[in-house]
């Protein structure tokens, strides 16, 4: 129990990256809803729906009617409760002596930057989300945190005997055999704002060409990709 439930706090921790703080309160702007308080830290309305929102569309394309309305109703109570777990990390966390390096933070950020074409497309992305570049610091501060705060006093405490593991393994062997992995390296090619199409397939098959020749991938991936792992020559893990 205690492994499943540490389990499901990892999982809610992470499923609450990336959203929003709680509403801003600038003159003539409502305060958001809070919905749940949970000790000092709150969930309110924006953060709920900024998440739900996704989930409740995918289900609109796959389901119908009452099964329907029963999915999203326990698709509801599952992301409060996952949301709830969330807060009470972050909570405990803020409450440590553990420290979030700025330069940490930074390089996260880098990291969801590198996905845009440019700073500014990066920032109108965030204000269609009803986002801001405040709110994306405080929440991969809160992240760090949070994974810091997990890693130290949850990880580090758990305990498995050599004979419980074992027991484990010879009552699921079927389920634990790792099935083949792969590892990849990715070459991105940015389709520009007000460019033709035809640019970016023209780069595409000029890659294809060089690689079919003989070229080394990552050496083309680290200089000609225009993705997040260009100083890994595209190597995605």
């Amino acid at each position: 129990m205690y492994l499943s439930r540490f389990f499901r706090l990892v999982f809610a921790f992470l499923i609450c990256a990336g959203i929003a703080s709680a509403g801003r309160t600038s003159f003539g702007e409502m305060v958001d809803k809070v919905i749940v308080v949970v000790n000092n830290e709150v969930i309110t309305q924006k953060e709920f729906d900024r998440i739900y929102g996704p989930i409740k569309s995918g289900y609109e394309a796959s389901f119908k009617g009452k099964e329907l309305e029963t999915k999203l109703q326990e698709a509801k109570k599952g992301l409060l409760e996952q949301l709830i777990d969330a807060k009470i990390i972050i909570g405990e966390a803020k409450k440590s002596d553990i420290k979030i390096d700025e330069k940490d933070v930074k390089e996260r950020i880098d990291k969801i930057k590198a996905y845009y074409v440019s700073e500014e497309e990066f920032l109108q992305a965030l204000s269609s989300k009803g986002s801001t570049l405040t709110e994306v610091e405080k929440d991969v501060k809160e992240q760090l945190l949070g994974q810091k705060y997990v890693e130290r006093e949850l990880v580090s405490k758990i305990m498995i005997t050599p004979a419980e593991t074992k027991e484990l393994y010879e009552k699921n062997k079927e389920k634990l055999i790792s099935p083949e992995k792969v590892k990849v390296r990715g070459i991105m090619i940015r389709k520009k704002e007000g460019e033709d199409v035809k640019v970016e397939k023209a780069k595409i098959k000029e890659l294809q060409d060089e690689l079919k020749s003989g070229k080394d991938f990552a050496e083309l991936a680290r200089t000609k990709s225009e993705g997040p792992y260009v100083d890994q020559s595209g190597d995605m893990g």
